[in-house]
């Protein structure tokens, strides 16, 4: 074990005698770093079609739209496909194109100028002429045609290719390969579905200074969308059209109450004296709400039955109160008077939730998204939660006459009843403490006492009772409390 002990030192002592022997090398203050983008492989991993369709109904076009049952629903793919349609019919299939973030696992696209016909599309779409005969009464097919949109349209092979030449693409540069690694003949859009960097590191020294050298390959994997644009023109002697509006039924407001006093009393409260609480208005306010930072709003309707109530909303953190909860609940103020008969207001913040709460904005923003993508005449949200009570519909029947022929023409309109709810939130502080915020001692409340704060802020006097001008009561005296007792005395 010695004998292990002093070879182990011998062997210390002798890196340590040849480090010391060694000559100093040289400190860099600065480094450089250079980027040498070495090559780009961009390998199509997938090959989707988009069909463009549109329908044309005794002269008059009644629809176009977009369909695929394949393309892979990324951001990439979509942008790519939206730019490269962007020139194309004075860019109406461009804007049937949604604007998305990231991918998901989902597939395919069904948009169509017409909303009413969206959710229903399907392979039979792949074909304007086939899409047509479902729709209407056809007498005849005038003309059908389906041509590939990269051989016909020289804008759009424009707007592929130029991925490839515009320098400012990332595809500029790239071997473009098949996953056999044979060269690929681009037909169409090229969208990206994954990327991924493989850099080779290395360190020299150019005029004294250590410059890191970063050999960069790009491996790109894509999607190949070929492009059909298909058009039907029929002659009919009946035209269905369809098309959809919202209108408002009814405006009510929801209030969200935060009082808290002196931290021993803390209620919060969703008071309604005009919502639909039944059914799916009070369901869609919760779900919005369900995006809000602080929880415990959305979690008040645990347990409330949306079937039980016709008007209002009633829900309390504290049950005793739910009995009493009228109007007056509309005002926090009146809330925290309940609690403690006048009490005086440290703080008071309170608006519309869809401009305090990033989160209900959201979620208030994907909700009305969602039951407005299929309306044709949607209803201004402005900052409120829409909720579709009912429905109708009614005909308008006329007659034209067209190649010599009487055209009956039938026209419905699907009319969605709505409520828009406004939600508006108060948070309130209060103090039982009659003295709190008399910093000066004269038995008022003024801007002499926001100075005296300030003033002991600066070095000055503090007042014998220190507490009193802590007004926020978080154990210090900070801006904050000259802040909050201004904004109580702009409100006195």
């Amino acid at each position: 074990m010695k004998k292990n002990v002093k070879i182990i030192v011998s062997a210390l002592l002798a890196l340590l005698l040849l480090t010391t022997c060694l000559p100093a090398l040289p400190v860099f203050a600065d480094t450089d770093t250079v980027v040498n983008v070495i090559g780009k492989t961009a390998t199509v991993r997938k090959q989707s079609t988009v069909y463009l369709g549109e329908v044309v109904v005794n002269g008059v076009s009644m629809m176009k739209y977009v369909y695929s049952d394949d393309l892979s629903h990324s951001e990439s793919v979509y942008a790519v496909l939206r730019d490269g349609l962007s020139e194309f019919e004075d860019g109406a299939y461009a804007a049937l194109i949604p604007e998305i973030l990231g991918q998901t696992e989902e597939v395919g696209l069904a948009a169509c100028t017409n909303k009413n016909f969206t959710s229903s599309m399907d392979e039979v779409w792949k074909s304007a002429e086939n899409a047509g005969k479902s729709i209407y009464t056809t007498k005849d097919v005038l003309s059908s045609s389906s041509e590939d949109l990269y051989e016909t349209n020289a804008d759009f092979a424009a707007k592929c290719d130029g991925a490839l030449t515009d320098p400012d693409s990332y595809l500029y540069g790239a071997d473009i390969v098949d996953p056999t690694g044979d060269q690929y003949a681009v037909c169409g859009v090229l969208g990206r579905l994954s990327t991924s960097i493989t850099d080779t590191v290395t360190y020299t020294v150019i005029d004294g200074k250590l410059v890191k050298l970063i050999d960069r390959d790009y491996d790109y994997d894509c999607e190949s969308t070929t492009v059909i644009c298909t058009k039907v023109e029929l002659l009919s002697n009946r035209i269905e059209t369809v098309s959809s509006e919202e209108r408002l039924s009814k405006a009510s407001t929801v209030y969200l109450g935060d009082v808290s006093i002196d931290g021993t009393v803390s209620v919060k409260y969703v008071y309604s004296g005009d919502l639909t609480a039944s059914g799916t208005v009070a369901l869609a306010v919760k779900d919005c709400l369900s995006g809000m930072e602080d929880g415990d709003f959305a979690a008040l309707f645990d347990g409330f039955d949306y079937y039980s109530a016709s008007t209002g909303l009633v829900l309390c953190t504290d049950p005793d109160k739910t009995a009493v909860m009228d109007e007056n609940w509309a005002d926090a103020r009146y809330v925290g008077d309940l609690y403690s008969p006048g009490a005086t207001v440290l703080y008071e913040n309170g608006g519309a939730l869809y401009d305090l709460d990033a989160g209900f904005g959201t979620t208030t923003d994907e909700h009305n998204g969602e039951v407005q993508s299929y309306i044709d005449t949607i209803l201004d949200a402005d900052k409120r939660v829409i909720v579709h009570t009912d429905v109708s519909s009614f005909d308008d029947v006329y007659y034209t006459i067209y190649e010599g022929q009487i055209v009956k023409h039938v026209e419905t309109t699907v009319v969605y009843s709505c409520e828009a709810v406004t939600v508006v939130y108060t948070k309130v502080r209060l103090t039982a403490d009659a003295a709190l915020g008399d910093v000066n001692g004269d038995s008022f409340k003024n801007v002499t006492d926001v100075t005296a704060i300030l003033n002991i802020l600066a070095g000055g006097a503090a007042p014998e009772h220190l507490p009193i001008a802590d007004i926020d009561k978080d154990g210090a005296i900070t801006v904050s409390d000259a802040t909050i007792l201004l904004n109580v005395l702009a409100y006195v």
